[in-house]
């Protein structure tokens, strides 16, 4: 077990400095009484609570032992990345107990922390069975350095996502001045629904994948009862805790962010798109759906280009040339922040055939860039993205491919969906700051009985 601190590996005496962009004061997406607790984060009551929290700095030891390659950047390190930021630049300490591919991640991303590595490897991936012993490996480790830790003053042990490996070591916490958090970013279906069933009437022989996925959220779920004091939990998924048990009290609402002052500082890509695409190889991500639309759009508009980006694309390398597309689909792979931008900027509509979503990040960075999405109709959108974005029925190629074809041809009509996407993404332009100070808000509330 490796105990790092300061400088990156091979970097002695570097320091990285906080990233610029989260220095702006926010507000909400959501008002004051969409979710329980929500009254706590009210601009002046937020910043008050700022004020007064700013005396008495609190450390932060995050929970982010589940990475295992620093290759792309998933959605689920994004609250890690944007919370410890702006608790960095207020004052607080932050140390994160990861592995050596977090540590590389978390670094790139800008993130100034300390670090405690349970598992120096950069590449831990594998097959399903690997993988998921390496985490119960990496679990105990965290739990037993947990355990073994005496913290000293007020300490602050936060499970960044609700994976079980990382809410669980929340159970070996002992210390009458640390607050336990953790954090609820999606939900899981039932393994007879699937991913792909999830919204509907359709039935599937459970996978093991799947299966595996709903035990172990359905273990976490149980860790969180036990071990929380607060759950970090997304606005859109309240109600769902609720029902599992964790009381009003407990939970902190949060929406993600997007930071449209960096956003707006990219040029678009020298490289010219109809349509771009970013994401994980998984089954909930529509991958061969999303080969099938551009097959169908390519059939209509000979010279259509879509661009991929994303770790999927060593999996739907054969596919793509099965399908004889690789005139009509250009695979960018693992890309950064300012690329990203770039290629949405550089596309004219962004495809999500996504089965199932907790709030799709990606969508919004999308809008945020002015470009219509064109989506399988997921209830969880419905509230987020009211404008700016087409839905189809789930499930149906033919549909998601002729809404694509129309707006690549009615330039009318893009450029009013344009501009309302970028009015969609602009309401949550606020949501990482707010965000925190709600977090703080109801830390000081625990802390002080």
């Amino acid at each position: 077990m490796c105990y790092r601190q300061g400088p990156w590996a091979g970097q002695e005496g570097t320091k990285v400095e906080p990233d610029p962009r989260f220095h702006k004061a926010v507000a909400p997406p959501f008002g004051k009484e969409s979710c329980p607790g929500s009254r706590l984060a009210g601009p002046a009551e937020a910043k008050a609570e700022a004020a007064h929290l700013g005396e008495r700095k609190m450390d932060f030891v995050f929970l982010a032992v589940g990475v295992t390659s620093p290759k792309g950047f998933s959605g689920g390190f994004k609250p890690v990345v944007e919370v410890g930021k702006r608790l960095v630049s207020r004052g607080h300490g932050l140390t994160i107990l990861t592995s050596g591919a977090g540590e590389t991640v978390f670094r790139n991303m800008g993130l100034n922390a300390d670090f405690w590595i349970i598992d120096p490897r950069q590449e831990a991936a594998g097959g399903l069975i690997k993988e998921s012993f390496t985490m119960v490996v990496r679990m105990i480790k965290a739990g037993l350095l947990l355990r073994r830790k005496r913290f000293h003053g007020e300490t602050v042990i936060f499970a960044f996502s609700d994976l079980l490996w990382e809410v669980c070591p929340l159970l070996f916490v002992k210390g009458a001045s640390v607050i336990r958090v953790s954090s609820l970013h999606m939900t899981y279906p039932q393994p007879f629904k699937g991913y792909k069933g999830a919204f509907t009437d359709r039935l599937q022989a459970p996978s093991l994948r799947e299966s595996l996925a709903y035990v172990q959220h359905r273990l976490s779920l149980f860790c969180m009862r036990r071990a929380s004091d607060l759950v970090f939990a997304q606005s859109n998924i309240w109600r769902y805790l609720l029902d599992k048990g964790i009381s009003a009290e407990q939970i902190v609402p949060f929406s993600p962010g997007i930071e449209l002052d960096f956003v707006d500082t990219v040029s678009p890509s020298a490289g010219r798109y109809d349509a771009c695409w970013i994401g994980r190889y998984h089954p909930m991500k529509g991958c061969e759906d999303l080969l099938g639309v551009w097959a169908a759009v390519s059939q209509a508009r000979k010279e259509a280009r879509l661009a991929m980006m994303g770790n999927a694309v060593a999996k739907l390398r054969p596919l793509i040339k099965e399908r004889h597309l690789e005139r009509n689909i250009e695979l960018l792979g693992p890309v950064d922040d300012e690329t990203k931008f770039a290629v949405m900027k550089g596309s004219k509509v962004f495809l999500l055939p996504s089965y199932y979503e907790s709030w799709s990040h990606v969508a919004m960075e999308a809008m945020a860039c002015g470009l219509p999405v064109i989506a399988y109709d997921l209830p969880v959108y419905r509230d987020i993205y009211t404008k700016g974005m087409v839905t189809v029925p789930i499930g149906d190629e033919a549909a998601l491919a002729r809404e694509a074809t129309e707006l690549l041809e009615d330039e009318e009509k893009r450029g009013k969906l344009s501009v309302e996407a970028r009015e969609t993404a602009a309401r949550y332009e606020r949501g990482w700051d707010e965000a925190v100070e709600g977090l703080l808000a109801r830390l000081k509330q625990v802390r002080s009985g």
